[in-house]
């Protein structure tokens, strides 16, 4: 801690209990420009600040990473030198630093905001862009998802080791933006994300993004290496360009922040809850973080319950590309959260505009019940269509005249054995060729017998037409609040 350098610093404050005199109050910085976004205590009173920056020379204390970037110039090429994150934690009694240190990969990497356990673990998340961002432990997402992600990374208490690390986003643009924990050291953070795939969901009340860019509501428990909960929240229109935050109350129930401009007339409405306020208000344009001009946005606030009650997940691979008449197989994960040991019913339903639609029941899993478990227990879902066959349930005037030559034969050989004149012998022969007569006729005159007048473009009668249907799958839990979640995957028919 000491004296400012550089075009900018970050700066930690602290005040006496009356507010009239500072009893911290210091620069955070280099030579460089530098940014502090964020800041915690642990449970015995030590301060935790995150940041970014783009100085080389930080006053680097007990760093578990050194140098500003990869190469220890930031990275810096033909557009100058790439955002680092810093992470540093002060002592309680404002001695001096525990640590201070960089953390990123080799592209920009900003720490945008912190929490800390009692234990004076911290938290820390933000965005990256690195493609070699350090991930630790057992990561949730171990990998760079579209070219700029949220992450969340827990370093211990003494600076000496990241104990947990990984991405969050999907195929656009994420960040995080506020973060907390509770008392297992579950991690929920919420962000902003224009991420329409991709983005990692857990039993979303929101399962897909609704406008250019949506808040995001996520999860993570590193102890039992998964998400509990993630999903989208948004309107028509923007959220998080200016700010987003998270906090939990005593029974670990769920409270977001952020702001919206979802619902001004060009956009659909923010989805409202028991609203105090359920109209856009804003007017007017409006200048983001990033110094674009928006629509000026209304704050909004929303509340879930508790990620940290027992649960399960429900999830499925898309299946194949099938044919009329094949069938097509997904397979249906149910993974436990926080314990969760009961038995899953699971049904099945179709929907789409072709007729006749393929078709699934609770009948067409290989296993049913499921139990989830911790890793994921699996069963096999079939999926049928209709193929030609179905046309020849319905038989044609040609197909019974193939029973003629029976008959006639029958009578023929009734008429031979009953007599041997001649006489006789000319009937039989009069009735073989009134039966071949109809056998010729018939075929003829039985064309228009088709169960489908108009046959669909494929070709085949009856068979489920070509296109995209929607499977619906749903768990229904047998604990006593019936907990039910659902997953939709896409079989298409060629």
């Amino acid at each position: 801690m000491g004296s400012g350098s550089g075009d900018d610093d970050g700066y930690i404050a602290k005040l006496n209990s009356t507010g009239t005199a500072y009893l911290l109050l210091s620069y955070i910085g280099g030579s460089s420009g530098d940014l502090a976004t964020g800041v915690a205590l642990d449970g015995s009173g030590n301060i935790y600040v995150s940041g970014e920056t783009i100085s080389t020379d930080l006053p680097v204390v007990n760093a578990l990473q050194s140098k500003c970037g990869t190469d220890g110039t930031c990275n810096t090429g033909a557009s100058g030198p790439l955002d680092d994150a810093f992470i540093a934690a002060i002592q309680a009694n404002l001695s001096g630093y525990t640590y201070l240190t960089y953390y990123g990969g080799s592209s920009v990497d900003d720490a945008l905001a912190i929490t800390a356990d009692p234990g004076g673990d911290a938290f820390i998340t933000g965005l990256t862009q690195s493609s070699d961002f350090p991930t630790v432990g057992t990561p949730y997402q171990p990998s760079l998802a579209g070219t700029q992600n949220a992450f969340v990374v827990e370093i211990n208490p003494t600076g000496s080791a990241a104990t947990y690390g990984t991405y969050l986003g999907g195929s656009g643009t994420d960040l995080g933006l506020g973060i907390t924990i509770d008392s297992l050291g579950d991690a929920y953070v919420t962000g902003q994300t224009s991420s329409a795939t991709l983005f990692p969901l857990v039993n979303p009340t929101q399962p897909a993004l609704s406008g250019p860019t949506d808040a995001f509501v996520s999860v993570l428990s590193p102890s039992q290496s998964t998400a509990l909960f993630s999903t989208y929240l948004g309107g028509g229109g923007d959220e998080d360009q200016l700010s987003g935050a998270i906090a939990l109350d005593a029974s670990e129930n769920i409270y977001i922040t952020g702001d919206t401009d979802s619902g001004n007339g060009a956009t659909k409405a923010f989805p409202t809850t028991n609203a105090l306020d359920g109209t856009y208000g804003g007017t007017g344009s409006c200048v983001n973080t990033g110094g674009t001009s928006v629509p000026c946005p209304d704050a909004f606030v929303a509340a879930y319950s508790a990620a940290t009650v027992p649960d399960f997940a429900i999830s499925a691979t898309a299946p194949a590309t099938v044919a009329p008449g094949s069938s097509g197989t997904s397979t249906v994960t149910l993974t436990a959260l926080n314990g969760y040991s009961l038995p899953v019913n699971l049904t099945c339903s179709v929907t789409g505009t072709g007729s006749p639609l393929p078709a699934c029941s609770a009948s067409s899993f290989g296993t049913n019940p499921v139990t989830p478990t911790a890793g994921g227990a699996t069963s096999a879902l079939t999926i049928t269509t209709t193929g030609s066959s179905a046309a020849l349930v319905r038989p044609s005037k040609f197909f019974y005249a193939m029973w003629l030559p029976i008959a006639g034969m029958a009578l023929v050989g009734m008429g031979f054995s009953s007599a041997r004149t001649r006489r006789k012998k000319l009937l039989g022969f009069l009735m073989i060729g009134m039966v071949m007569t109809a056998l010729f006729l018939m075929p003829a005159c039985g064309g228009g017998s088709s169960s489908s007048t108009t046959p669909p473009p494929s070709g085949c009668s009856g068979c489920t037409p070509a296109g995209s249907y929607t499977v619906t799958i749903t768990g229904t839990g047998t604990d006593a609040a019936t907990t039910t979640h659902s997953t939709t995957v896409t079989l298409t028919v060629n």
